[in-house]
């Protein structure tokens, strides 16, 4: 490849669907719920087959489900059938623990949820339903390898690179995460931003400890980029400068 550019998938392949990354998408949902009434009481009755099967009242929301936040409540009902597939498909309820502690926790305030809830479907909040545009793949990348011609060409390889890592292992397009299913089949857009070479580091190790799929871009064997899942929001750049190429 020109430019001695490798790409290659994150090495900890095995934890990118572990429970770091149902973890942060359950928090996202827990998160999302505080704001949509109408969400909540979705997300209860969804719930309601696998009541009594775990009972787990201290639920932990992780720090970053902010960075994993619906767009929409269509969305978040889509990542939420997902996840609840995914514990059935995998035979493992572990994944629905912090969901089934918010759920024990839900039904203890069922009254007062029934009542918000019944007022969220008649009159949803300002987010409801509120259909905003999908997650791009983000990407970023050494500011020092822009200098050095650095081409979309290798970055767009990378992005299509990662998406095909994902279907391969997920092995039916129907099982797709919900924000990879989208990108995949619209319009496929990017956002691009710049950093230097430590904090480039720090972002992807932060990245793999969040259980998020990863593609790396290396040049002689240095790490000049990496490519993450749609699912993962622009949030998470915020502090990082979006460039256009």
């Amino acid at each position: 490849m020109k430019n001695n550019l490798i790409l290659s998938p994150s090495k900890t392949k095995k934890k990118l669907k572990g429970l770091n990354y149902y973890s942060n998408l359950i928090s996202s949902l827990i998160l999302f719920s505080e704001a949509n009434p109408k969400f909540a009481l979705l997300m209860y009755s969804l719930l309601l087959p696998f009541k009594g099967k775990y009972i787990e009242s201290n639920f932990k929301i992780n720090n970053e489900g902010v960075f994993f936040l619906p767009n929409s409540l269509s969305s978040a009902e889509r990542r939420l059938e997902w996840i609840i597939g995914q514990a059935e498909t995998k035979n493992n309820l572990e994944i629905l623990r912090p969901l089934l502690g918010w759920a024990h926790v839900y039904e203890k305030e069922m009254p007062k949820n029934i009542v918000v809830g019944i007022i969220g479907m008649a009159i949803p909040g300002p987010t409801l339903g509120l259909i905003k545009k999908k997650n791009p793949m983000s990407f970023l990348i050494n500011k020092k390898a822009l200098k050095n011609n650095l081409l979309i060409k290798e970055i767009a390889q990378a992005g299509v690179g990662l998406v095909s890592d994902i279907i391969k292992e997920t092995k039916d397009l129907n099982k797709l995460d919900p924000d990879v299913y989208d990108w995949f089949f619209s319009d496929r857009e990017f956002s691009i931003y710049k950093t230097n070479s430590k904090n480039l580091n720090e972002a992807y190790d932060r990245v793999k400890e969040m259980g998020v799929p990863v593609t790396c871009i290396k040049k002689e064997g240095e790490l000049i980029g990496f490519a993450t899942s749609p699912v993962l929001g622009t949030e998470f750049f915020s502090d990082f400068e979006e460039i256009a190429i």
